[in-house]
């Protein structure tokens, strides 16, 4: 887990900075014939005196408690770990890659609510649409390949 250092009126403080992780469900004999539903999932992984990881269910499709977690598509996965991470932290670091436009700017605008509440959050995405809705942008640029020649 990495540090974060806030600056909030004038003072600096370190908080723990989690990853967004996909979590995947291991594949053995048991998975097969008893699969790991959301709801067991959410029972395990999240916080649950936080409410906010109810919120997957506005936007994984076809969501249902009983739900076989092996069914997700990458996007459902990713969606599930970051509401269940945002349940536990508001100070995380996600990657947008992956999750379609339109859904998107969805997503970003909870991360900004979630930034407003004393969170802290970075971004990782391929477009700049969000250049200005930021507090601090970073742009990385690709200089030279150590494999080019």
């Amino acid at each position: 887990m990495n540090e974060l250092l806030i600056q909030n009126n004038q003072q600096n403080t370190t908080a723990p900075l989690t990853y967004v992780e996909r979590h995947l469900v291991k594949k053995n004999l048991r998975e097969r014939f008893f699969p790991t539903t959301i709801d067991k999932w959410l029972k395990v992984n999240a916080n649950l005196q936080n409410s906010i990881y109810k919120e997957v269910y506005n936007y994984i499709s076809k969501l249902s408690l009983k739900t076989p977690i092996r069914s997700f598509d990458s996007i459902d996965s990713k969606f599930l770990s970051l509401f269940t991470t945002l349940s536990h932290t508001n100070n995380i670091t996600v990657d947008l890659a992956g999750i379609p436009p339109v859904v998107v700017e969805d997503v970003f605008s909870l991360l900004k609510k979630t930034a407003a509440n004393g969170g802290a959050v970075i971004v990782y995405d391929r477009y700049d649409e969000f250049k200005d809705d930021c507090t601090l942008y970073l742009e990385a640029k690709y200089l030279k390949s150590s494999f080019a020649d």
